[in-house]
Formats: C-alpha cells, sequence, structure tokens
C-alpha cells in the first residue's frame, strides 16, 4: 500500500475565547480532514515523548524512526537544507544570524527582522508605505554581504576555508572545512557567539567541556581538550575578521556583525531505507526540515513553486510524486496534473512526505484567526491534492493510499510557542476511485477499521481507537502500511 504523511508543523494548539472557546482547529471548516478521520481511524500523538515540548527538527527525527542520539546538531540541519549538499566529515556547521551592534556600547541590538519591519536589518532600502521596510531590499542585501564575506581571508590558518551561504530574511549558514581533510582538527563542543537577546554584547566562543581531574593525565582526553580550545580560539579569530568586513560595507549602519549559533559536526546514521524497511521521499517546506531528510538518506524534492513555504504546491508534488502516470493526461483537462520531467515514474518510491510550515508560523505570530483561516485553506488544497488519486490517467481505479495526518508538535497561539501537548493523529485508507454518496468506505483489512471520530481536532481524536502514539510508534505503522497491508 502507498502511504502519504502529511505534517503540518505546529498544528495542535489550545480553546481561545475568541473562537468560542474551540480550538483554531475545531472553529476551522475542514470538510476534507473531517471526511479522512471520519472514514479512518484517529489518535493523539506525541513526537518525541510524552511531557516534550520538541523543537522540529528532533520531532521529524523522531517520527521518522530516529533517538536523540542520531541528532547532529541544528547547525548541521540548517546547512544539509540551505546547501543543497552533503556536510564534509570533520566540518563544523554554524546557524547563523546577521545582526547589528551599536559602535558605542558593542550591544547587540534590533536582531530579529520581522515582517513589520521595526529591525535594524531591514532598514536597508527605500520605506514601504504605511511605515514598513522593504524586506526584499534586506534579503538581498544578506545575499550580498554573504558573497563579500566568501571572497574575503576569514582566517590565518590556511588549512581551513569558511563559506557562508544566505538561507532567507537575516539568515545564512557558515561551514567550516579542513580542506587538506584532516581528522579530528575542529571540535563541536563549542559554545556560539550569539546572546540570544537583544542588549547584551555578542559572546565569545569558548569550550563547553573543560579538562576534568583525571584528565590532565590522560592523553586522549588532553588532546581533545586541546581541540576544543583552538576549534574556539579559530571561531574568534573568524568571527573579529567577519566584523571587520562588515565594518566597512555599505549596509555597515545596519547590519555590521554575524551571531554564530548551534554548532555541530555531521554524523553517520542508517539510511532510512535501511532503518525502516523501506523507501520515502520528502517535499519539505522548510530547509532545516530538508537538512533532517538528508542526513538520514532520504530523496527530497523541491515543489514545483521552487521555493519555500507553499502548502498547495508541496501537496501537488507529493501527490505527483507518489502515484504513477498511465496515460498522458489530456491537453484540454486543465484539472489534470501535468506530468513534472523531474520525478521518474518507473520506481516511485512507496511513501511520500509533506510537511507544510504555514501553520506554525502563523501560531508564532499568536495569530488565532489566522491560524483558523490558514487550516481551512490547507482543506481546500488537501482535497484538490487527493483528486489525483481518482483521475484513472494517474492511478489504477481501486488502488488503496494510506493517507496520515497529524503535527509535529503544537504551538498554541495564546504564548506563540511549542508545547507539550499532544496533536490530533488521523490514518485514513483513500482509494482511486470516487465512493457512492452514502456508500460504507472499504476497509483493505480488519486491522484498518474505522473507529467512531467523525471530527479532526485534538479533542475529537482522543476517543479514536489508535490511542496515545509516539513518532517511533507511529514510523512502525508507516511501514507495516507499505510492508504488509
Amino acid at each position: 500500500m502507498r502511504v502519504l504523511l502529511v505534517v503540518l508543523d505546529g498544528l495542535g494548539d489550545c480553546p481561545h475565547a475568541s473562537l468560542g472557546g474551540m480550538t483554531p482547529l475545531e472553529a476551522a471548516h475542514t470538510p476534507t480532514l473531517d471526511s479522512l478521520a471520519r472514514d479512518g481511524m484517529c489518535g493523539v500523538l506525541d513526537p518525541v515523548g510524552v511531557g516534550v515540548a520538541p523543537q522540529s527538527d528532533s520531532a521529524h527525527l523522531a517520527m521518522l524512526g530516529y533517538a536523540t542520539q542520531d541528532h547532529p546538531g541544528r547547525g548541521v540541519l540548517e546547512a544539509l537544507g540551505v546547501t543543497g549538499r552533503d556536510i564534509p566529515e570533520g566540518s563544523l556547521a554554524f546557524k547563523c544570524v546577521f545582526a547589528h551592534t551599536d559602535p558605542s556600547t558593542a550591544l547587540v541590538h534590533r536582531r530579529p527582522l520581522t515582517e513589520e519591519g521595526v529591525s535594524l536589518p531591514s532598514r536597508v532600502g527605500k520605506p514601504r508605505e504605511r511605515g514598513k521596510w522593504d524586506k526584499k531590499a534586506s534579503s538581498l542585501a544578506c545575499q550580498d554581504l554573504c558573497r563579500v564575506l566568501n571572497e574575503a581571508t576569514l582566517t590565518r590558518d590556511t588549512r581551513y576555508s569558511v563559506k557562508f551561504t544566505y538561507d532567507r530574511d537575516h539568515r545564512c549558514v557558515c561551514v567550516v572545512e579542513n580542506v587538506l581533510g584532516e581528522p579530528g582538527t575542529l571540535s563541536s563542543d563549542i559554545s556560539g557567539t550569539d546572546p540570544l537577546y537583544d542588549g547584551l554584547p555578542c559572546l565569545e566562543c569558548t569550550p563547553t567541556r573543560t579538562l576534568s581531574r583525571h584528565g590532565v593525565e590522560d592523553p586522549t582526553e588532553r588532546a581533545e581538550h586541546d581541540t576544543r580550545l583552538r576549534t574556539a580560539t579559530l571561531i574568534n579569530d573568524i568571527h573579529r575578521r567577519v566584523q571587520l568586513q562588515l565594518a566597512h560595507s555599505q549596509y555597515a549602519p545596519y547590519i555590521n556583525t554575524v551571531l554564530f549559533r548551534a554548532p555541530s559536526s555531521p554524523i553517520k546514521v542508517d539510511p532510512f531505507h535501511v532503518r525502516n524497511g523501506y523507501r520515502l521521499t520528502a517535499v519539505c517546506d522548510t530547509p532545516v526540515i530538508a537538512g533532517v531528510c538528508r542526513h538520514i538518506g532520504v530523496s527530497t524534492v523541491v515543489s514545483q513553486s521552487h521555493c519555500w513555504g507553499s502548502s498547495a504546491c508541496s501537496l501537488s508534488t507529493g501527490l505527483q510524486h507518489l502515484v504513477t502516470p498511465h496515460t498522458s493526461p489530456s491537453p484540454s483537462s486543465p484539472a489534470s496534473p501535468s506530468p513534472s520531467p523531474s520525478f521518474p515514474t518507473p520506481d516511485q518510491d512507496p511513501a511520500v512526505f509533506v510537511h507544510i510550515k504555514d501553520t506554525d508560523t502563523v501560531s508564532h505570530k499568536q495569530h488565532v484567526h489566522g491560524k483558523k483561516e490558514t487550516l481551512e485553506r490547507i482543506d481546500t488544497e488537501l482535497s484538490a491534492a487527493l483528486a489525483v488519486l481518482s483521475d484513472p490517467t494517474w492511478t489504477d481505479p481501486g488502488t488503496p493510499t494510506a493517507v496520515i495526518v497529524t503535527g509535529d508538535h503544537s504551538t498554541p497561539c495564546a504564548f506563540g510557542d511549542h508545547s507539550n501537548d499532544t496533536v490530533p493523529f488521523l490514518l485514513s485508507v483513500v482509494y482511486g476511485r470516487e465512493r457512492e454518496e452514502g456508500a460504507a468506505p472499504s476497509v483493505p483489512h480488519p486491522d484498518l477499521t474505522p473507529d467512531s471520530v467523525s471530527a479532526f481536532s485534538e479533542a475529537a481524536c482522543v476517543s479514536g481507537c489508535l490511542g496515545r502514539v509516539s513518532g517511533a510508534q507511529m514510523q512502525k505503522l508507516m511501514g507495516r502500511l507499505v510492508n504488509v497491508y
């Protein structure tokens, strides 16, 4: 059986007075999701574990069958997703942000770049109407600064190369690589330079592990400590040289430093198909989730919009990659999806994972009604995407596809951050044919008999027959769907 996994980032929420005591998911008009819940089985999910409020990267790794020790660090995941290439073994990767430091006080201030344009970095370019600053001009400035830094000499030690790659908004990634391929010359056991809060000075990079009392006489531990010290010294030197370069740029009044955070080095893990027994293709909405997939050897495709953050294109791309065209769709039928030459048809992977960020974005902005409207839009887009499964030009009539919809964590709009609440979870089998109105859903296996849940929401899914499952259990369920049912 084919499997489509749709993860709505930050899906879960709490009741809000402005919605009549309902959550955004309960208040939203979502006929497609409700129909899937009604015809399928439901439950609630703890992506990482009970009582844990996970970050998206940790949650996705757990949901894809990997443990905490398989996490290489946020810097590596961001770099894998942004650069689109493997990070050489022994390298050091950072998640970075462009920022402004007050020359008179050396304090970082007005660091975050918001859509309202209230930060200094966003003031590059001409003001927009209603006092908003040109975010596009700011992004172009950060791209230009990445080019400037890559053309500069940022370290005295010629064994190392320093490469900046622009991400989005005020973000970038930095990879420090030993160009001679010498192993063990860089350590990720160091701190970053980002104070994380405005009004504080940039931090010095220091080792995060000290030499133990017994380590003084242990040659191995002593060597590791020396590597940490040398790495911290190297990063501090790079940071100072970056500031010197930015001080002479045209953007210096607005952007004059780069803050380094989340240092990490790549680690080796079992590829996804080896660990889980089947192959998966991912359509990702953010660089960090693309990095998670690249880290575990999952094939990642870019949505047809060739940009991050388009849920409609992500869903359409995912469905088109899941099914195999039997004939070319009629050019006279505009509703028929057009085959993309970037998707191989002979050997389709049996499962596709689609990540959608929009729900989390509005949650962090604490836009309750915006989250409700986003869920309604995604529901409509999901309905249009699932129509591919009933198109005879794209799939055999009667071919079952298991559709799983859930979230990677809850992000209640009330406080705009991740929480440890469970997220709703549904599993529904969709066939490549239209079901007659009023007819009962087909059941391909007794284990997949629908339960009594009639709507997709946080409260409704609690009574589902799947109960409370973990991310690891969800991945085992996907494996059974692909290989058994």
